[in-house]
């Protein structure tokens, strides 16, 4: 997954009318601004209401269905790589609240929700402290070490314990 992808599909997906957020890898690299690392994928928020929308229009866009679940649709590609949406349900306040599946929720308070930057344009994405607790108890990978390192460091957050410990 590149960068200029993940700009086509920001802009597809939003001309259809579905709001996303990057999370993840792309979401740390929009917080820094700069691109840090290769993704194998973009993973993205959004709304559960738009959740058929947005796969109509990646399918039309020559995406396949590989996995969907409760909680998660992931598509693929040939030549773009792998999207993985992760749904949520807003609230009244703007919190939002994604099931995954086996797994804690994931909560995203409303002011979690912020802008970053890919290839110099503005990105929708998901705020540096949220992702970084967003990752506790799900892959402690060495890469993602990395990006919760980069998010403290940029943004003047504590590493949590469990990062500590690899």
């Amino acid at each position: 997954m590149n960068a200029t992808t993940v700009l086509q599909t920001l802009d597809l997906l939003t001309a259809a009318g579905v709001q996303v957020w990057l999370d993840g890898g792309w979401g740390v690299d929009a917080l820094l601004g700069r691109i840090t690392r290769p993704h194998d994928d973009l993973d993205l928020i959004l709304a559960f209401d738009d959740l058929a929308r947005a796969r109509e229009v990646l399918l039309r866009h020559g995406f396949a269905v590989e996995e969907e679940e409760p909680g998660r649709a992931v598509l693929v590609h040939a030549a773009y790589g792998r999207i993985d949406l992760h749904p949520t349900t807003f609230d009244a306040c703007g919190n939002a609240v994604q099931v995954q599946p086996a797994e804690s929720r994931v909560v995203y308070p409303r002011d979690g929700f912020v802008s970053g930057c890919i290839l110099g344009r503005a990105a929708p994405c998901i705020a540096a402290d949220v992702q970084l607790f967003a990752r506790l108890g799900h892959d402690l990978s060495e890469k993602h070490r990395r990006d919760a390192v980069a998010l403290c460091s940029s943004f003047a957050l504590q590493l949590p314990d469990e990062w500590n410990e690899l």
